[in-house]
């Protein structure tokens, strides 16, 4: 054989004697590229795909959820722009991640003038009934019974959201909002 030195798959030189007519041929593959998924706390989470050089990376069937949150697309973390699966192009390890928009609800609450007042903070702040609230935030609604009234009961929809107070004669009740929320 002429082949003195080098020549196998990968390598990128070849020593060769030339002793007689000799032919060289060298065949040339992409680079495969690593795409991996970031579901900052979705599930599930999508598989690493190996992508060659200036192909398209495959959009993940499934699209990952996260309680109390809309996904709004996977995002490349160099850049942090949107990943167009039907556009662009793999030219390097590339990491992708999902981006979450945290969901709101409203908040719907009242109480009976003129036999007494409700007021609703969220960390201190005032907000008024159907107000869209935050997944995750507690609300503290503080009943103000009108002279010669007490508080009888409240009724909290859904009844899983109290956290705290909220029983008959209790002047106040802390409400953890995960969905559309009514107090009365």
């Amino acid at each position: 054989s002429a082949l003195q030195k080098g020549g196998t798959a990968a390598s990128t030189t070849a020593k060769v004697k030339i002793t007689a007519a000799t032919t060289v041929n060298v065949s040339f593959t992409k680079e495969g590229y690593a795409v991996t998924f970031d579901a900052k706390g979705g599930t599930p989470k999508p598989p690493v795909q190996i992508v060659k050089y200036k192909e398209k990376a495959t959009k993940p069937w499934l699209e990952p959820t996260k309680e109390g949150h809309t996904f709004d697309g996977w995002y490349n973390k160099a850049g942090n722009s949107p990943w167009n699966f039907a556009v662009n192009e793999v030219t390097q390890n590339t990491e992708l991640y999902a981006k979450w928009r945290i969901n709101t609800y409203p908040v719907t609450f009242n109480a009976t003038p003129p036999n007494g007042t409700l007021k609703a903070e969220i960390a201190g702040t005032v907000i008024h009934t159907t107000n869209e609230v935050e997944y995750g935030k507690t609300v503290t609604f503080t009943a103000d019974p009108a002279t010669g009234y007490k508080v009888d009961k409240w009724t909290i929809t859904p009844a899983s959201a109290l956290q705290e107070g909220g029983t008959p004669g209790s002047t106040t009740a802390k409400v953890k909002i995960t969905a559309a929320t009514t107090v009365n």
